[in-house]
């Protein structure tokens, strides 16, 4: 299926958060990854939105809204925040969420973190020193 076909907004949203791992983290960066994948026509240069296609788009509050429900769902909670704390902050259980992304203690999960930063610094820097 071309993902350009998907035309309900709940498609739309779990696709994104299946194929765009960091809209998971953030509303806001959902709604943009929403607009550039669906929404393409409406975007001007290198960004620009008219204020009268805003009608147009999905809002953030309605993209936000599937979003909690899909990630909330008490039989099987779907694309959870990759993030601790966004996972806290949305009130999610730390054990559960840490048992659903594979760490299964919060020192494995640290662990993670500092190895995943590790490799981005390693990523960004060549032996050079430059970017």
């Amino acid at each position: 299926m071309n993902y350009q076909s998907i035309k309900n907004l709940k498609d739309q949203v779990e696709w994104t958060l299946e194929n765009y791992e960091e809209t998971r983290n953030s509303d806001i960066t959902l709604m943009i990854q929403i607009w550039k994948c669906f929404y393409n026509s409406k975007i001007i240069g290198s960004g620009m939105i008219r204020v009268s296609d805003l009608y147009e788009l999905p809002r953030e509050d309605n993209i936000k809204r599937i979003r909690a429900k899909i990630q909330n769902d008490p039989i099987k909670p779907r694309f959870l925040p990759t993030d601790l704390k966004i996972a806290l902050q949305r009130g999610m259980n730390e054990e559960e969420w840490l048992k659903a992304m594979g760490y299964w203690t919060k020192a494995n999960y640290e662990a993670g973190v500092k190895a995943n930063q590790k490799a981005t610094q390693s990523k960004l820097f060549n032996i050079g020193g430059s970017l």
